[in-house]
This record gives C-alpha cells, sequence and structure tokens, in this order.
C-alpha cells in the first residue's frame, strides 16, 4: 500500500508541474464555460438576440404605425434602422457580418435607432449621421441588403389597417441567410405586434366593421356595446366609446371597474373569480389540450412562402390576424440552402484544427536536430518559416476544397459554378489559419503548451465567430469582440460566394480583412521567431 501511495504522490507533483495539463484540466472548461453561458444567457433577464439589425419603412399616415415602431424599438433583440445618407451605390459589397450589421456600402450609409436593454427606446445615431439623413424608402432597402448591410426590412404599408378582412398588413423583405435567426425575426415581430400594439387590431376590427357595416352602423354597434358594458361595470358609457373608437375595447376601463367592486375581482355564477377563468382559457388549447399557461398559439398569414397546407390540420382561429407579403431578396435561387449556410462554418473549424498543428511540428522538428542539419547547409531561419507557411496555405487549400466538394456530393452544394470565388476565399482563410499556427508555435514554449493553447484558442474562435450559434444571439460585448477572429471574415467569405453569389469585387473588403489577418499574424511570429530560441540548439 506504501508504494501505491508513493506513486501517487509521485503523480500528483509531476501533474503540479505540468502547466499544459492544469490548463487543459482547469483553466480551459472555466473559461468555455462561461463563453457558452454567455452565448446562452444563462442567469439572463433578456435571452435571445441581441441588436439585428431590422430597417423599417413607414408609407402609413396612421399613429398606430409610429406606435408599431416604437415598439419594434424598444425589443432588445432589434437595431432599428430609420434612416439613410448619401447615395445608394450597388454592386460594391460592405463585408459586414451579423455582429456589425453595416459595412462600406459605396458611398451609402444608414442611421438607426437602438433599443435599451430595458426596453426603452433610446434614439442614437450611428455613424455617418448628418443633416442630409432621409428616411428609408422601400426603394432603398433591396440595395442595402446586397449590400449586407441588413438582412431584414420591415414595409409599414398605407393600408396596414385597412381593407375588408379584418387584420394587420405587414410586408416583410428577407436575406435568411440564417435560419434561426430568421425564424426569430419573424417571432418577435408577432410579439411586438400581439404584445405592445394591440389597439393594431382594434382599428383594424373598426375599419373592417365600417366597410362592411357603413360608417353609421359601424357608429351604432359601439354605441350598444359601450352601453352595454357601462351598465355591466358602472363605467362611463362616453370613456368606454371613446376606447372602442380608438382600438383598445375599453379594457383597461372595465378592469379597473371590476377590481373596485369585489377585492377578488368578478365572480361567475360559480363562484370562481373572472381572473381565474381567464387564466384557465390561457392553459387551454382551442383544440382541447393543454399547454402551459400564459402562451396563446398566434396565426400568421404569409404570402410569397413556400410550403403548402394541411387540410388534415384544425383551422387556426387565429389564423390571418397577420398577413405579412415575404419576399427573399438573396439566396432565391441557391441550390440546397442549409448546406450553403452551414458547411463554410464547419470547414472553417476543422482547417483551423488541422493548420494549427503546423506549431506542433516546429517543435518535433526541432528535437529531432532536424533544424541543426538544415543549418549546417545553406538553410536559413526565415526559409524555415516560410516553407512551413506555403505548406500550410497548400494544405489548407486542399483540405477545403476537399470538404466542399464532399458537401456537394452528400447535400447537393453548387460548388462548380462558384469555383474561382471559392479558391480565393479557401486561400485567404488557409493563410490566415496558417498565419495562426505560426503565431502559436512562435509564443508557445514547448509542443505540450502549444497544443493546449491551440484547444483553447480554436474553440474560442469557432463559437464567438459564428461557427456554431449565430453571432446575434450573443450579448453585445461579445458580438464586438467576433469580427476580430478568423472564423467570423472566413464564414463571411463563404457565405458570399455560395449564398449571395457575389462576385470577385464584391468580395475584396472579405479577402482584405483575411489577408491582413494573415499578414499581421506572420509579421509578429517572423518578430518572435528572432527574438526565440525554437532554431537554437
Amino acid at each position: 500500500m506504501s508504494t501505491i501511495l508513493t506513486l501517487i504522490r509521485k503523480d500528483c507533483a509531476l501533474f503540479k508541474h505540468d502547466r499544459t495539463a492544469l490548463m487543459l484540466t482547469f483553466l480551459v472548461p472555466v473559461i468555455m464555460i462561461y463563453v457558452f453561458g454567455q452565448v446562452f444567457g444563462i442567469n439572463r433577464k433578456d435571452t435571445g438576440p441581441n441588436g439585428i439589425p431590422l430597417a423599417v419603412v413607414n408609407n402609413c399616415a396612421n399613429p398606430a404605425a409610429q406606435r408599431l415602431i416604437d415598439a419594434l424599438r424598444a425589443e432588445k433583440g432589434f437595431r432599428v434602422i430609420t434612416t439613410t445618407t448619401a447615395t445608394i451605390v450597388t454592386g460594391v459589397t460592405g463585408g459586414a457580418g451579423e455582429a456589425g450589421g453595416a459595412g462600406a456600402t459605396g458611398g451609402a450609409s444608414v442611421t438607426g435607432v437602438t433599443g435599451g436593454a430595458s426596453g426603452a427606446g433610446a434614439a442614437g445615431e450611428a455613424d455617418g449621421a448628418g443633416s442630409s439623413a432621409r428616411p428609408l424608402t422601400e426603394a432603398d432597402l433591396r440595395p442595402l441588403m446586397h449590400d449586407n448591410v441588413f438582412r431584414f426590412a420591415v414595409v409599414i404599408p398605407a393600408d396596414l389597417i385597412g381593407g375588408e378582412k379584418f387584420g394587420v398588413n405587414l410586408k416583410l423583405l428577407s436575406n435568411p441567410r440564417n435560419e434561426i435567426e430568421t425564424q426569430t425575426v419573424s417571432g418577435l415581430l408577432q410579439k411586438c405586434i400581439f404584445s405592445n400594439v394591440p389597439q393594431l387590431l382594434g382599428q383594424s376590427m373598426q375599419e373592417s366593421m365600417k366597410t362592411r357595416l357603413g360608417g353609421d352602423g359601424r357608429n351604432k354597434f359601439n354605441r350598444d356595446i359601450a352601453g352595454a358594458v357601462s351598465k355591466s361595470f358602472d363605467v362611463s358609457e362616453t370613456d368606454v366609446l371613446r376606447s372602442l373608437e380608438a382600438g383598445n375595447f375599453g379594457f383597461g376601463l372595465t378592469h379597473a371597474a371590476a377590481a373596485e367592486k369585489t377585492e377578488g375581482g368578478m365572480r361567475t355564477e360559480s363562484g370562481m373569480r373572472m381572473n381565474d377563468v381567464m387564466r384557465m382559457d390561457d392553459g387551454m388549447r382551442t383544440d382541447g389540450g393543454m399547454r402551459e399557461p400564459g402562451m396563446r398559439e398566434l396565426g400568421v398569414a404569409e404570402n410569397g412562402g413556400g410550403g403548402g397546407t394541411d387540410a388534415a390540420k384544425p383551422a387556426n382561429p387565429f389564423g390571418g390576424l397577420i398577413r405579412i407579403e415575404s419576399e427573399q431578396v438573396i439566396g432565391r435561387d441557391v441550390k440546397s440552402p442549409a448546406a450553403a449556410r452551414n458547411i463554410g462554418g464547419w470547414a472553417i473549424m476543422f482547417l483551423l484544427f488541422s493548420v494549427s498543428h503546423s506549431a506542433k511540428a516546429l517543435f518535433d522538428e526541432k528535437h529531432a536536430g532536424l533544424f541543426q542539419r538544415m543549418f549546417a547547409s545553406s538553410v536559413r531561419p526565415a526559409h524555415v518559416l516560410w516553407s512551413k507557411f506555403v505548406f500550410g496555405v497548400l494544405l489548407g487549400l486542399v483540405q477545403l476544397l476537399a470538404l466542399f466538394f464532399a458537401g456537394r456530393i452528400m447535400f447537393g452544394l453548387d460548388v462548380v459554378a462558384h469555383f474561382r470565388a471559392l479558391v480565393l476565399v479557401s486561400l485567404a482563410s488557409s493563410g490566415a489559419c496558417t498565419g495562426f499556427g505560426m503565431l502559436i508555435a512562435s509564443v508557445a514554449r514547448t509542443s505540450s503548451a502549444a497544443n493546449s493553447l491551440t484547444t483553447l484558442l480554436v474553440l474560442l474562435m469557432c463559437c464567438l465567430g459564428g461557427a456554431w450559434v449565430p453571432v446575434s444571439f450573443m450579448p453585445g460585448f461579445l458580438q464586438k469582440i467576433s469580427v476580430f477572429t478568423i472564423p467570423y471574415w472566413a464564414i463571411e467569405g463563404f457565405a458570399q460566394v455560395f449564398w449571395s453569389g457575389d462576385s470577385i469585387a464584391q468580395l475584396a473588403p472579405t479577402l482584405g480583412v483575411l489577408c491582413g489577418i494573415t499578414a499581421g499574424a506572420m509579421a509578429i511570429a517572423w518578430w518572435r521567431f528572432r527574438r526565440g530560441t525554437i532554431f537554437e540548439p
């Protein structure tokens, strides 16, 4: 037994002095848990997306339209854009991604209003705002979406609550490059309309009654309802009538009156409080099943979207209340959209792990004595460094092309049609990843330290750069950090190739950023190698 205890003490001593093992065992997991916790909103009051750029064009003179815009501004998930400056010039991409939401648009810029974290809409002008700012028009939206300034836009038409049909009319323009983000935007729009601007539906009902019953018939109906409510709840008939005509149905008046009558509120004949009945109704489904309290099923009728209807499904009584005319501006002709969205993120993650092993190779060659034998000839450290770089770039290019062609075979990804642009983005991404590997080798002192540092940084960059979850779902400070990661710009480049079908000129800003990362990483690595000991005996 004493022998076993002695060996255990030996292992503990070795582990204690192994910084790499300590880092991989404790530091890396703690950092990853923290980052994932921030991404998925653990212990955050407001989970979900944060600051998704949403352009809004208001063509409606009804005050309800402005209330809808105010509700969108108050929603933390949106960063509302309402104005633009200068002239729209199409054909030049800003290369902006999810976090920034704005880029160089060939002379065009936008200003916006950002809702605060508390939900209050605080007005704030973005960079580039000035006296020349003008309201966005529907004609501005498509060029700016092609420039990736924003990926979603809402047009409030002149007939927002008009027409014979009861409901609200809207138009949604989208670039659904990220499916999760697209579904979230649709849900947040419904939430803003139903939760924050219920008067829209009330005013729509008033307009529908006016069309069907005529002005006199609607007024008589409102007076009859106001009279009945006044007698039942002992409130002013004039106030109820005014509320009905405004579209809010006077719910606040009746609730206050009921609360004054009895401490527990109005009761039914069976003795149950009216509030309890309403809560029970919140917990019931229209098909008789139960669901979580307060989760109402809201229907949205979309025009222009794909998919058919299932006649076997029961009719949703709320369906059609919000009529959204949908238009997909970018990506309509993409083959295998899901593959175009996702394969780029997966590919860059595996490339980072593969190419970053060049750091380990340098230490292995040093320990094998290869450097000293090579330096005995005409080989110099610069030759070794640049040969490793070129090899890493070629290896990364071959790996990326192999992965994308595998995606073509398995998922139908259209590689051939975009081959030239794909090669350029793959070269730039491989250079950035290889430069990252050389930088790790220049900083780390041992092979094991290089491995642990590589594991930590690759996982962090893939998480923050959007390879796993949309950047828009992260807190604001993480969104700002994400633009400094290699996966962020590589994924942006692959999305421009496969989703947007951008030309080489439109890819230039993204390629420039990746090449800049490569140059910076290699410059620091060369400076560190010249002052380090890796090439010494």
